[in-house]
């Protein structure tokens, strides 16, 4: 991954959305970014706890699934992917989760996640 790449793109949305939980420019990097700008906004969620609506949650989670994110989640850095969600209704991160469950790497921020309780991401 390309770290300038992927800290422009945290940059970007911390410098130009309306409010901290405005997800416009979250989705436009998610939706069309490659794997740098992706991760970008992916930190932005983590590192400034944005809490999507539940309807801007289901499109996250569906851009991840089309990215098939879970599937190598070294390629798509999973620790700040499931540590962003820490604020978000269980029911309907739960199923997304379930992926992950292979990976033993991960039961720490996924119970993190589950409790409601922020991991720490390098």
């Amino acid at each position: 991954m390309d770290t300038v790449t992927m800290k422009a793109s945290l940059s970007y949305i911390r410098l130009n959305r309306e409010t901290l939980n405005d997800m416009t420019l979250i989705l436009s990097l998610l939706e069309i970014g490659k794997r740098s700008v992706f991760m970008g906004a992916v930190y932005a969620m983590a590192y400034d706890d944005v809490i999507p609506t539940e309807q801007e949650i289901i499109t996250v989670l569906d851009i991840f699934e089309k990215r098939n994110v879970y599937d190598d989640p070294y390629t798509y850095d999973a620790q700040p992917i499931i540590s962003s969600m820490y604020k978000w209704r269980n029911e309907i991160i739960a199923p997304f989760l379930e992926h992950y469950k292979q990976y033993p790497q991960y039961a720490h921020f996924i119970e993190n996640t589950f409790a409601g309780k922020k991991s720490c991401i390098e």
